[in-house]
């Protein structure tokens, strides 16, 4: 089904995964925002250079599945890679989900 919304909590609510892919600035604001909204099913993917796993737990402010990624820079080689770190909440089955 497809959905198209301009409200982040709306998104929040409805998706089974989360990709916060804002500017690193951004990330608390946003994350305020949808805190409420996020349930312990959901998995939040995180694409911010500098933010924790452990700072964006604090600022989910509860257990929250999160993935925290890193893309390199692959202009040089014309190839890219995503390095991935998935916090305690995640099982074996979801983390080999994201990876696919």
């Amino acid at each position: 089904m497809d959905y198209v919304t301009e409200n982040n909590k709306e998104v929040a609510e409805k998706a089974d995964i989360i990709v916060l892919s804002v500017k690193p600035q951004f990330y608390e604001e946003v994350i305020c925002e949808i805190r409420d909204a996020v349930h312990e099913d959901q998995i939040v993917i995180t694409i911010a250079p500098g933010k924790t796993l452990a700072w964006l737990a604090e600022k989910f402010g509860k257990a929250v599945k999160i993935v925290r990624t890193m893309p390199n820079t692959p202009a040089l080689v014309g190839e890219g890679m995503t390095a991935m770190c998935p916090n305690e909440h995640m099982t074996e089955a979801e983390t080999a989900y994201v990876r696919s």
